[in-house]
């Protein structure tokens, strides 16, 4: 997928990052400005952002649709839904990279479609599993949504108004949230890649929001007694010395919402010094030649 030549140069320009303030999620307003200054220089960053930019160019100005799901995986509600959320973060770096209004403006306007509709979902009529999704069959997918979503929100947040980032708290996110960490909760708590795209999701709009609840349950599980969520995730799924557990066919899929939301944590409190826990285990897991997401 295109996005990634953003999001793992992004990463490594942030690894030192000590933001305070929003942006955060992804990456600090200094971050943003190192990559833009390397868009200057051929290379895989400046034809990965040239690629996203053309693509989301094309959107502006439109009318996008956000339909009341009913679909299965490949079915139209469920593709559409997929790429709403990738336009909404590839939009918001974007908006950060250019500071041109009309890429916030078009997350914004996709954020007020879903605050009107999240909260009128329940089960999704065409999910076969115990662990529905809402907006898609299955969570696993609900859960995507959150993350990059979440980190749309946390590139636009200074555009936004109190007003305005409050409506999508409450409208876009807690519903999903809230879905994720009471009638999901035994499935939110799992050790297992699923759950954690779920916790990245809820924890990085925790960060997003400023919800430090939100935060809390998807470091410690939803209990927050620390026998679930994030930390016990990375506790039970690598080896020590950094291999993921639930092999290598799945890897650069799974590990993702790792690196994302570990991101996100150093950003936000550099203090946990999430990189060295457990002597180092992501950092161990990304420089091993078998496990690399590219």
């Amino acid at each position: 997928m295109k996005f990634r030549g953003i999001i793992f140069l992004l990463l490594v320009a942030c690894s030192g990052a000590m933001a305070q303030s929003h942006p955060i999620a992804f990456g600090s307003g200094n971050d943003f400005a190192q990559v833009k200054a390397s868009l200057t220089q051929p290379g895989f960053l400046a034809s990965s952002y040239a690629d996203i930019k053309k693509q989301v160019d094309a959107q502006l100005g439109k009318d996008i649709d956000v339909p009341v799901p009913k679909d299965p995986a490949g079915g139209y509600t469920h593709e559409q839904h997929k790429s709403n959320y990738f336009l909404m973060f590839n939009a918001g770096q974007l908006y950060l990279l250019t500071k041109d209004s009309r890429y916030a403006l078009l997350v914004k306007n996709l954020f007020l479609k879903y605050a009107a509709l999240n909260p009128t979902l329940k089960k999704h009529p065409e999910a076969t599993s115990n662990s529905a999704g809402h907006l898609f069959w299955q969570s696993l997918n609900d859960a995507n949504w959150l993350v990059y979503t979440g980190l749309a929100f946390d590139c636009i947040y200074n555009y936004l108004s109190p007003a305005e980032r409050k409506t999508i708290a409450e409208g876009a996110f807690k519903p999903e949230v809230d879905y994720f960490t009471r009638d999901l909760k035994s499935w939110f708590d799992l050790i297992h890649n699923h759950a954690v795209w779920a916790c990245a999701g809820v924890g990085i709009v925790g960060i997003a929001t400023d919800n430090d609840e939100y935060l809390q349950k998807a470091l410690y599980g939803s209990d927050k007694n620390g026998k679930a969520g994030f930390l016990a995730q990375i506790d039970g799924l690598f080896s020590p010395d950094g291999y993921y557990n639930e092999g290598p066919y799945y890897t650069r899929y799974a590990i993702l919402p790792f690196y994302l939301f570990a991101q996100a944590i150093n950003n936000h409190q550099p203090q946990k010094k999430i990189f060295q826990y457990r002597n180092q285990v992501l950092k161990k897991h990304w420089m091993a030649p078998y496990s690399r997401p590219t």
